[in-house]
């Protein structure tokens, strides 16, 4: 079974040859963010009766594992595994069809706990972590908050129809409410609901489009990304990307997109719109606001997912394989294509079924 490191904080303390108790303080060298990998959501296929799986690709070995929490606990993630995240010392797995999060051991994989969710407040989604909380949203409109402690869900909120993405943001949590099952009544209730982390209520809605599904953030700068809606008879999609949010008011639509992920200074997009003649692969200044290409996109055939490691500058592409028809093949392995901060292919590497997501595995030191 593959090896992993563990999550600790560390730090050094430096003391010279001849030091004496009259000399200055010795000095302390704080712990710093490293990055050691990427783990992969595999969401399996639900219909297929594919479970979802966890593949983890190592930087120093420069390998990937598939089915690392299987290796390490004996038994599967679960059905429509949705989304990862590596908080402290534990790590947290959102299952939406088995209605689930797993809590794990960050550094054996060994899994610790499993939080079932309720009948009513279910279905969990994407996960954020924020002053030593983590929040979960449940697709069927809310936002629960987990006691890493307790490793127990302490506290719940409705946010609206059908959440998806939450961040931590300027003291407050934000979710993408899409409202993804209301087509039929323009998405009414789509929103960004904010959210006080200490009472738990919900302070403000943000209108910023439809259907919302993913938010970006650095702590500096907040995006949501719209999916929009879908044009009567020919079902093109259109009236969707990326919106700014500044000061809780939401921009105008800087440029389509249907995936995007951020670092300190750019915001990388993809624009894959259903019905779209071809598929573009773009960056986002943060500074000067302009626009730019990224990479070519021959190495991806369908783009799936996308992610940033802020630390190590790569950024990754997750695609699925085309099938014999020439189109995507839902039921089969994907791959994942990762790029250095010059934007040069570094290796693709084979991931499970239904890949949607990464996240990563940073540690102190």
């Amino acid at each position: 079974m593959k090896k992993f490191l563990l999550m600790a904080a560390v730090a050094g303390v430096f003391c010279f040859t001849g030091c004496s108790d009259n000399d200055e303080p010795e000095p302390i060298i704080d712990p710093v963010m490293t990055s050691e990998g990427v783990f992969v959501v595999n969401s399996g296929n639900l219909g297929g009766n594919i479970v979802g799986s966890l593949s983890y690709l190592d930087y120093s070995a420069n390998t990937i594992a598939n089915n690392v929490f299987y290796d390490a606990n004996g038994q599967y993630v679960g059905d429509t595994f949705n989304d990862g995240l590596v908080y402290g010392d534990k790590m947290y797995l959102a299952v939406t069809e088995s209605n689930v999060v797993h809590v794990v051991n960050a550094g054996t994989l060994r899994l610790e706990k499993t939080i079932q969710m309720d009948a009513t407040e279910s279905r969990p989604r994407r996960l954020a972590g924020y002053d030593n909380k983590v929040y979960v949203t449940l697709f069927t409109g809310y936002l629960a908050q987990i006691d890493p402690a307790t490793m127990s869900v302490t506290a719940t909120v409705e946010v609206g129809p059908n959440p998806e993405a939450v961040v931590a943001y300027n003291g407050k949590l934000y979710v993408a409410v899409s409202d993804g099952y209301n087509s039929a009544g323009d998405y009414a209730n789509a929103c960004v609901a904010v959210v006080d982390p200490k009472t738990m209520t919900v302070t403000k809605k943000i209108q910023a489009g439809k259907n919302l599904t993913d938010l970006a953030t650095n702590g500096e700068s907040l995006f949501v990304l719209s999916s929009g809606e879908y044009e009567a008879g020919t079902y093109k999609q259109i009236n969707y990307g990326v919106m700014e949010i500044k000061n809780d008011q939401a921009s105008e639509i800087l440029f389509p997109a249907t995936l995007m992920g951020i670092n300190a200074t750019t915001l990388y997009y993809i624009d894959n719109g259903y019905g779209a003649s071809s598929i573009s692969y773009g960056k986002y200044d943060l500074k000067s606001g302009a626009t730019s290409s990224w990479i070519s996109g021959s190495d991806i055939k369908s783009p799936a997912g996308l992610g940033v490691d802020a630390l190590s500058g790569n950024t990754y592409v997750i695609s699925y394989n085309l099938g014999e028809s020439g189109y995507a093949d839902y039921r089969a392995a994907g791959y994942m294509a990762r790029y250095d901060e010059n934007d040069a292919l570094k290796g693709t590497y084979t991931v499970g079924v239904g890949a949607v997501r990464v996240f990563f595995n940073n540690v102190e030191r």
